[in-house]
């Protein structure tokens, strides 16, 4: 290869000084091309970044050479390849797709494999009660799974089967500390060892993907998504049951508890304000909001104080969902979310500044929201999520931790 075109690439990409003059050397039909990547190149170190994602890796490896474009500064043709800030994502793929099945799969299934066990983990908020501390008030899908649910489903309630008895009132949906107490309770509605929950919300993913999450935390690796949940099942036409009880019968017997004292066990899945106040600032630590963008400026306070964790960045749920508006046969209106593909999900959170290596701490109101980043960043390989059990609905009551708006 030529000398002084491997000479120009070495000092384009370590910053070296000389490398205006090199590449105009090299390349004397090229000035162009100079001014624009060291022009480009001053720009982006001087991006204004969240400190806690702020990217570290030498130049050399944070931009990817592999994408062409014809434009450059100010849109005008420039007809040089261009160093494009995030990787070509085009090879992404979602690693788990056991872990998502969609309505089809289930109707195939659903007579099929004994190990199944169906769940409507959906909640439904409501305005809050007079004198509480809660932001909301909460209630599960008990009343809606008698109007309709998918064929032998059950219902689990998070608040008060799944979640801390000893939280707050303001903090209802917390991680039981005792993941013995919590794989008991699990059992009890037959979900254990040798089953395989399907989970479903009505709306959103996130109370599936948080009870997804809750049973990754105990080392139970055998859960799946229903993708556009119970929504998309009716939507499309297929059987519904109806419970008249007052108390839905149960459909399942009792399972063999998950061991939670195996070596799958991963309760660091949680992590408390302490954890991420520590981080603020780490390098190597990226904290996602995944809250809409109005409450990550600062323009709704629903939480309590104005804003968000300090250099935390956002890629809210919503982003990496797609919304379908929908009709029963019966003409009821009915929408659904499904699953952003992997492409789309992966672009959302490499913007944001993502960490492959690294600690990704992710946060919402309470926990919830959160795990539909947290189940989809485990989709795409990334290794170490944690998601704040608190989130704001601590994090913003909590005078003595930092805010911040923009």
């Amino acid at each position: 290869p030529n000398p002084n075109v491997m000479v120009t690439f070495l000092l384009i990409l370590t910053g070296g000084s000389g490398a205006r003059s090199a590449i105009t050397l090299a390349f004397p039909s090229s000035r162009a091309l100079s001014n624009h990547l060291s022009s480009f190149r001053h720009r982006i170190s001087s991006r204004k970044q969240p400190a806690s994602c702020r990217r570290t890796l030498p130049w050399t490896r944070r931009y990817s050479r592999s994408s062409w474009s014809k434009y450059g500064r100010n849109g005008k043709f420039v007809g040089q390849r261009a160093i494009s800030t995030v990787s070509n994502d085009q090879t992404a793929n979602y690693r788990y797709p056991e872990a998502m099945v969609d309505t089809e799969w289930l109707a195939e299934n659903i007579d099929k494999d004994p190990t199944l066990r169906i769940y409507d983990c959906s909640v439904f908020f409501g305005p809050p009660v007079s004198g509480s501390n809660a932001p909301y008030s909460v209630r599960s899908a008990l009343q809606e799974h008698r109007l309709g649910h998918i064929p032998g489903a059950e219902v689990l309630d998070i608040q008060e089967e799944l979640s801390e008895p000893s939280a707050p009132e303001h903090l209802k949906f917390m991680m039981p500390k005792d993941l013995d107490y919590l794989a008991q309770q699990f059992a009890k509605r037959g979900l254990g060892k040798d089953t395989h929950p399907i989970l479903y919300s009505r709306g959103t993913p996130m109370w599936a993907t948080r009870v997804w999450w809750m049973l990754r935390a105990l080392g139970f690796d055998h859960a799946s998504v229903l993708d556009g949940g119970y929504n998309r099942w009716a939507a499309e036409g297929r059987p519904i049951e109806m419970d008249t009880n007052e108390k839905p019968s149960s459909s399942y017997p009792p399972a063999e508890p998950i061991d939670t004292n195996s070596e799958n066990s991963r309760p660091g899945l949680f992590v408390d304000a302490s954890h991420v106040l520590e981080a603020l600032g780490d390098t190597e630590v990226c904290t996602i909001n995944a809250l809409k963008p109005k409450i990550h400026t600062g323009q709704d306070d629903k939480y309590g104080r104005p804003g968000r964790i300090p250099g935390s960045v956002n890629v809210p749920y919503s982003s990496i969902l797609t919304t379908v508006e929908a009709k029963t046969d019966e003409d009821e209106e009915l929408s659904y979310s499904l699953f952003a593909d992997a492409e789309t999900a992966s672009r959302a959170f490499l913007s944001a500044g993502a960490k492959k290596d690294g600690e990704n701490i992710l946060y919402c109101g309470g926990g919830i929201s959160a795990t539909i980043d947290a189940f989809l960043m485990h989709q795409l390989g990334y290794e170490n999520v944690v998601v704040y059990d608190g989130s704001l609905g601590e994090w913003a009551k909590d005078d003595t931790l930092p805010m911040e708006t923009d």
